[in-house]
């Protein structure tokens, strides 16, 4: 479960935390919706300690780096598919499940793919 929160140092800022409380999808998807029409700058970030800077680790099986933070370019919706472009700032480590850039989810749904103006096969640290 997640809630969101204004940053008292930063008006403009909310922070999303872990909390036993209900976590309402569709609210925060309306609200991340919002948000990019607004062209609010977004970024997001995984859990953990990134070791794959300072020695040279590997990448968590999702494609992810553990601890990183990365921009959250846009939010879409293309039929019932939510999706999030999102960047690696260091342009390298994408993620490696559905929706990837290899996923054969492009190839079954071809309206979601013409909507997300997919690039195709790029490993330029953009990913949806």
């Amino acid at each position: 479960s997640l809630t969101v929160k204004r940053v008292a140092s930063n008006p403009g800022s909310l922070r999303v935390k872990k909390t036993g409380a209900k976590f309402d999808q569709d609210s925060f998807w309306d609200f991340l919706m919002d948000c990019d029409r607004k062209d609010h700058l977004m970024v997001l970030s995984s859990p953990g300690v990134d070791s794959s800077s300072e020695r040279g680790g590997t990448r968590a099986g999702s494609g992810l780096v553990d601890g990183h933070a990365y921009s959250l370019i846009r939010v879409m919706e293309a039929g019932p598919h939510r999706l999030c472009e999102v960047r690696n700032p260091w342009g390298d480590f994408e993620w490696a499940g559905d929706w990837s850039d290899a996923s054969p989810l492009w190839r079954e749904n071809p309206k979601v793919a013409q909507a997300c103006v997919l690039k195709g096969g790029d490993n330029d640290g953009t990913f949806w």
